[in-house]
């Protein structure tokens, strides 16, 4: 769900911030909380409300958070027509996309502003309605944050779209991610490691030269792994800090993580045990396919040799007792560069998806390989 501006909230709760921000505030990713009654019955439910960039600079970040979306608002100014033309050539096309079953709300906000707009950028309500036809939105409603006109309705609307029959297993896209024999792979490690080398090896049988900073990229790859046809969705991740809040957004629906250190580099082994282990095996992160939990995370080792640093390197002893501390289900090392190892860790990776270990009677967080 986006906003545009912060949207003030429209219960009485005197524990939220509900003031009206008269300056824009940019943002990259941000998550709120609310509770609303509706209904009859006034029913209390929680509403989960992600707020996403509009700036064509994080048109490859947004998507991240698009899985496992209930209902999108979709949003335009009444006051700004050109907000709506990207409506239709833009937006409409991107959650269908990347959510196609997904029910969409149209929503034109600042109504209180149509009457003071230019006669050529002001967005009448019979046009928001025929663009809503057009783009098959389930609603579309007007708001005024400034006023609050019309708040309460639209998430009363959010909730009741997302309580609309869903696809055949219940998932908000349609399941087209659960379809035969598709896997869904995150690399996590720390910065440097040699997550996006491993990537470009293992997808390209190229080795990059010189060192590529990621933020988010992703890989596809059309494999066999014990007479299966495998689809490797693979999702290389920043381990930087900077990319903490960002980062979590690839992992909704993840089948296996690949936790990843440079067997070079021990401040990036402790940093297995010290944060990449606790992210990436919380259990909202973990993908369950018919109830069954499949996630699973794994560690892998690179480059052998320490290349002339004064450091140990991490003995395979270190890997193995790491790995049984994690709970992974398990430890391998490769290299990117000469490619000892690499096909091995990814044809792991998806048996530990597709022959998974008997679930424990007692419920734990995401495996990991």
């Amino acid at each position: 769900m986006r906003r545009c501006r912060r949207l003030k909230r429209w219960q009485d709760q005197p524990d939220y911030d509900s003031a009206f921000y008269e300056n824009s505030i940019p943002t990259v990713f941000d998550s709120h909380i609310v509770t609303v009654n509706h209904g009859e019955a006034n029913k209390s439910r929680q509403l989960v409300v992600c707020d996403t960039a509009g700036q064509e600079t994080y048109d490859r970040l947004r998507p991240l958070s698009y899985p496992d979306t209930h209902v999108f608002l979709l949003c335009f100014s009444v006051n700004n027509s050109t907000s709506l033309s990207n409506v239709i050539e833009k937006w409409h096309w991107e959650l269908k996309h990347h959510s196609p079953n997904t029910p969409i709300i149209l929503v034109g906000t600042k109504s209180d502003l149509r009457a003071s707009a230019p006669t050529d950028k002001a967005v009448s309500s019979e046009r928001g309605c025929q663009v809503a036809r057009e783009i098959k939105a389930i609603k579309y409603i007007e708001c005024s944050a400034r006023h609050q006109d019309g708040l309460h309705r639209l998430f009363v609307e959010a909730i009741a779209a997302a309580d609309m029959p869903r696809g055949d297993n219940g998932r908000a896209d349609g399941g087209n991610r659960n379809s035969l024999n598709a896997i869904k792979c995150v690399v996590v490690g720390d910065g440097a490691v040699g997550k996006t080398c491993l990537l470009i090896s293992y997808t390209t049988n190229a080795f990059p030269n010189e060192y590529i900073p990621t933020v988010f990229d992703n890989y596809s790859a059309n494999i066999m792994v014990d007479s299966k046809p495998i689809n490797l969705g693979l999702w290389d991740t920043a381990g930087q800090e900077d990319y903490d809040r960002l980062r979590p957004l690839s992992y909704p629906q993840t089948d296996v993580f690949l936790v990843c250190f440079s067997l070079i580099s021990p401040a990036s082994y402790e940093n297995v045990r010290a944060k990449w282990y606790p992210e990436s095996s919380l259990s909202e992160h973990a993908n369950h396919s018919g109830g069954h939990q499949a996630g699973s995370a794994r560690r892998s080792g690179h480059h052998r040799k320490a290349q002339g640093k004064k450091l140990a390197p991490i003995t395979h002893l270190q890997g193995m007792t790491m790995a049984k501390e994690i709970n992974a289900v398990k430890y391998l090392e490769c290299s990117a560069l000469t490619q000892k190892g690499l096909k091995n860790v990814f044809d792991e990776a998806i048996r530990a998806v597709l022959c998974p270990k008997p679930k424990p009677s007692k419920k734990k967080p995401c495996n990991l390989l």
